[in-house]
């Protein structure tokens, strides 16, 4: 009886990832837009300051392609700016490549990817001086869950937890020891088309 269940159970897993990877067509392209950014230190790693990050915004896109059964591939590219409680905004310019696994998941459509890229200060003068950052490696994981609406197209949320930490800090053009601190978590919403 056991062994009857073990396998009604794995028919039944193999019957749901086939149906949903014949759901998929040749080639899937998908487009996303960051909605929220959301730090993991209001300081960005500045020590010994009382001047906090009191909000953030964040824009730009996340592109992706995936071909038949192939992991898919993508790239984002996001500007975020923290303005300060003191008034001064710093922009932060975000470019990753990432790989995606899409998951055999019934009904909904799920993915799981990884990115890695880099992250800069834009330069802009702040107080008379002119602050930039040299251009950092960062990485990234990020999890989809997608709805369809109809045949071949699908609505999704993704949620990503992004590592950028140690991003050095230039003011008029010399390296201080004040590093960055970007790591935190994006809420990113798309679609996705399949051919």
């Amino acid at each position: 009886m056991r062994k009857l269940i073990t396998l009604a159970a794995a028919g039944l897993i193999l019957a749901f990832s086939s149906a949903q990877a014949s759901a998929e067509m040749l080639v899937g392209l998908s487009y996303d837009m960051p909605l929220q950014y959301t730090l993991t230190d209001n300081k960005i790693g500045m020590t010994g300051t009382t001047n906090t990050v009191d909000s953030t915004s964040v824009y730009g896109s996340k592109i992706g392609v995936k071909v038949l059964f192939l992991p898919g591939i993508g790239i984002e590219k996001y500007t975020l700016t923290t303005k300060f409680k003191s008034g001064d905004k710093i922009k932060f310019d975000y470019m990753m490549y990432d790989l995606f696994f899409s998951l055999p998941v019934p009904i909904v459509h799920a993915a799981l990817g990884i990115g890695y890229g880099g992250v800069k200060a834009a330069d802009q003068t702040i107080g008379g001086a002119v602050y930039g950052s040299r251009n950092t490696p960062i990485y990234q994981y990020w999890a989809s869950l997608g709805f369809p609406i109809i045949p071949f197209f699908d609505i999704h949320v993704g949620y990503h937890v992004i590592t950028a930490k140690d991003i050095k800090q230039i003011r008029n053009g010399t390296e201080t020891t004040t590093k960055y601190d970007l790591s935190g978590k994006m809420v990113s919403l798309g679609m996705k088309f399949d051919f």
